[in-house]
């Protein structure tokens, strides 16, 4: 019985031995930055600047999700032909239009 004990004891003794060595910790993955830009001419002013400010620190953006204003602000944020400045924003044809008080030009069709 003693030896029985004695066993137990040794096997207790090295079950916590193996605990409590270090474990490898693989390295943490970078995270993914998702931006979503919201609706509306004023807040598409807006997401110009944040991008700017993103830019400026380098912060990398992986995925970019926009509604109305937003999603054309991203989709010249994702092609990089354009730089990303409040004047090319007013020189999208459509987002000053339906907000300068005149009517849109009539669409002529092709015969």
């Amino acid at each position: 019985m003693r030896r029985l004990c004695s066993f137990f004891a040794l096997g207790l003794c090295l079950l916590l031995l193996v605990a409590c060595l270090p474990k490898t910790i693989p390295p943490p993955r970078p995270a993914k930055v998702a931006v979503v830009l919201g609706a509306g001419v004023s807040r598409g002013f807006a997401h110009v600047g944040v991008l700017k400010v993103f830019d400026a620190q380098k912060v990398p953006i992986h995925l970019i999700v926009g509604t109305s204003a937003g999603s054309i602000v991203g989709s010249i944020y994702a092609n990089k032909k354009k730089r990303l400045t409040v004047e090319a924003q007013r020189d999208l044809p459509g987002l000053r239009r339906p907000f300068s008080g005149r009517p849109a030009p009539a669409m002529s069709r092709a015969a």
